[in-house]
């Protein structure tokens, strides 16, 4: 009886492998860039709430949300959003204050990313 060569993987699959991980990386990395943007942006603490990547049923890319909102939420939340490629980004903030515009936002984020 000849045993089988068992192969137990290939280099596509690494290759495969190698990029969803960079893909997480870059995904954390954006995620601690935005949190930064936020702190500054609100001028206060916040706090990510929510990254994760949305899979689609087709050869798109797939898509990153990225939420966060102020340490301490209060009733009187609102939020302000920007889609930036296949990114989006959302912040939930105490609506008492100041009210921001997504346009606004959008601008003051994309600004602070290329820095």
């Amino acid at each position: 009886m000849s045993k089988k060569k068992v192969v137990k993987t290939a280099p596509i699959i690494e290759q495969f492998v190698d990029l969803a991980s960079t893909q997480r990386e870059l995904a954390d990395e954006l995620g601690a860039k935005f949190l930064e943007f936020c702190n500054s942006y609100l001028n206060e603490k916040c706090v990510i709430t929510r990254s994760e990547f949305a899979y689609q049923n087709s050869f798109l890319p797939v898509n990153l949300s990225i939420e966060a909102h102020t340490k301490k939420p209060t009733s009187f939340m609102s939020s302000v959003s920007a889609y930036v490629g296949n990114v989006s980004f959302e912040l939930s903030y105490n609506a008492q204050g100041e009210e921001y515009d997504d346009d606004h936002f959008k601008d003051e984020l994309v600004k602070f990313l290329n820095k």
